[in-house]
């Protein structure tokens, strides 16, 4: 019925930067209109043009937001006409909410990287051995492993992780809850590896060879030290 798009709009006036309140909307084309809430949990609608155009106000400059030209629903006096409540639902709904990152967090995972990548180089070299060694779910070719990319990453709720990508496409996760775990498949690319539901990000211990061979302990808060 509805397909339900997040939005992110960036308003400059006088050099600063606003927000809007407005940050998603759901768009049913069964009633040619596109849905909202504002700041208060009021539902309001605008039309949609033929290719599901949105239409509304972002003139700061004359004292507008991003709500002038949508009107709000009475949903009362409409009554059963309209399935509402599908669509406040799809605007409150937790599964279309991204986490707000602690940018400064992720900024010092980032400036510590080369601690993970020195843990890394130990596990790699058979140096550490308390949940089996690095070498044991690797082939003796494979000794010459390098780092080839980095992302820090929040999935909300203060849980903060350190990813690595190796050379052979596997994936090198650090916790904060001090878990490290190497990935069973391998992946293009740490962004795949994390918006896998299916198979990626927290999936690792439902795979083969995980307890022994594939997961450490680490101290997560070296990579936050400032």
């Amino acid at each position: 019925m509805s397909k339900t798009s997040d939005l992110h709009i960036e308003q400059q006036e006088s050099g600063e930067s606003h927000s809007p309140t407005m940050q998603r909307i759901v768009i049913v084309e069964e009633y040619a209109s596109a849905y909202t809430l504002d700041e208060h949990g009021n539902l309001l609608f605008t039309p949609i043009g033929e290719y599901n155009q949105i239409y509304y106000s972002s003139d700061a400059n004359q004292g507008g937001n991003t709500y002038d030209d949508w009107d709000e629903v009475d949903i009362e006096l409409v009554g059963d006409e309209y399935d509402y409540d599908s669509i406040i639902d799809e605007l409150t709904s937790s599964r279309y909410i991204k986490p707000k990152a602690d940018k400064g967090a992720l900024h010092r995972l980032e400036s510590n990287k080369k601690k993970a990548i020195s843990f890394f180089e130990t596990i790699a070299h058979g140096e550490l051995e308390s949940n089996g060694t690095f070498n044991q779910v690797l082939n003796e070719s494979d000794l010459g492993l390098k780092v080839i990319d980095t992302e820090p990453y929040h999935s909300g709720g203060g849980c903060l992780h350190y990813f690595l990508h190796l050379s052979d496409k596997r994936i090198l996760s650090f916790h904060h809850t001090d878990d490290v775990e190497v990935s069973y498949d391998r992946w293009e690319s740490i962004s795949d590896y994390i918006n896998d539901h299916e198979d990626g990000m927290g999936r690792e211990s439902e795979k083969p060879n995980y307890v022994g061979s594939r997961q450490w302990r680490f101290p997560f808060e070296i990579l936050l030290m400032p």
